[in-house]
């Protein structure tokens, strides 16, 4: 703060693009280099997700400066873009089962919680509200028949969280799973199984080494399992990064505290993990999306971490009048 009242202070800040790419889950081999896949707004994209009918890519526009984020709804056939502007902030966008809306974490002056906005005519209904003490946070997903959606709830002090299923017309929900650790939300293709990193559940996990296990959490409320864990656990932190699309397996990416991140090819069915030569970007983060066709893959790439310094002038004036 200066003595004229201007206030400066830092912002950190990376850059977030879109790529797409192909993947052959029979060869286990990545069959392009990555492409930019949106020139618009470039450095402010991120979240892709397919339409269940392959038509187009959906994807938030986080502008600099903007009120509010925007949805860019991208034909595949034709190119052309239709935007969607009616959430301050959105987080997880999903297509739903039908193509035509979508469901995600985000907020407006009215709402918060858990949203649905029609991909028509961008108007939101509240699928779950935020409870005091209870955030929603981070992710949801869709059921097959769209009757029924997975979210992440946490307590308000991020002690714990939990995976949750909830019936849309009744709003009947089952807690899956709770952990102090639990990790993405990361649901299979045929919507049967979740897989998720998760701390200390008793005897069987690890917990005097600090290290993380994936699981697999049965979206019917089953008891979860543990994956094979020969992987080398996930010390240094594991991100998952896409399922295959028969759902029986998915790529793990391992982050070692010491060396090159490793990505393994993790079995439902309890089968020895298998580690992959693959070379993905290193500034890649998330979860990559795979379209209807099984090949297609997105993904977001963020930038190097960059520093920026903002002021707002007369600040002291502006806080006086209001």
């Amino acid at each position: 703060m200066t003595r004229a009242g201007a206030l400066y202070f830092d912002s950190f800040t990376s850059d977030t693009n879109i790529y797409t790419t192909s993947f052959d889950f029979s060869t286990e081999r990545f069959d392009s280099p990555p492409v930019h896949a949106v020139q618009q707004w470039t450095g402010s994209n991120q979240q892709p997700d397919w339409s269940p009918d392959g038509k187009y890519l959906a994807y938030v526009s986080r502008r600099s400066g903007a009120p509010n984020d925007v949805i860019v709804i991208r034909s595949l056939d034709t190119g052309q873009t239709r935007e969607l502007s009616p959430l301050n902030k959105v987080w997880a966008l999903r297509w739903s089962p039908d193509s035509r809306s979508f469901a995600a974490v985000g907020y407006n002056a009215k709402w918060r919680g858990v949203l649905r906005i029609d991909a028509q005519t961008s108007d939101v209904t509240l699928l779950v509200s935020e409870q005091p003490g209870l955030l929603v946070c981070c992710a949801v997903e869709w059921s097959n028949d769209g009757k029924s959606i997975f979210y992440v709830r946490t307590t308000s002090g991020g002690s714990e969280r939990a995976f949750v299923r909830r019936d849309l017309a009744s709003g009947n929900e089952m807690e899956l799973v709770r952990n102090a650790r639990l990790g993405g939300l990361n649901l299979s293709p045929d919507r049967r199984n979740i897989v998720a990193g998760i701390g200390s559940i008793g005897t069987d996990s690890p917990s005097n080494t600090g290290l993380i296990r994936n699981a697999v959490i049965p979206t019917d409320g089953s008891p979860l399992r543990l994956l094979n864990g020969s992987t080398g656990g996930c010390a240094g932190g594991c991100s998952h990064m896409m399922f295959a699309p028969d759902g029986n397996s998915n790529l793990i990416r391992n982050n070692p505290k010491e060396g090159k991140p490793e990505v393994w090819r993790v079995f439902l069915d309890g089968a020895a993990p298998k580690k992959l030569d693959l070379d993905i970007p290193p500034r890649a983060r998330g979860a990559f999306r795979v379209h209807p066709d099984g090949k297609r893959i997105a993904f977001v790439d963020w930038g190097a971490p960059k520093s920026e310094i903002w002021v707002v002038e007369n600040y002291l004036r502006q806080r006086a009048g209001q």
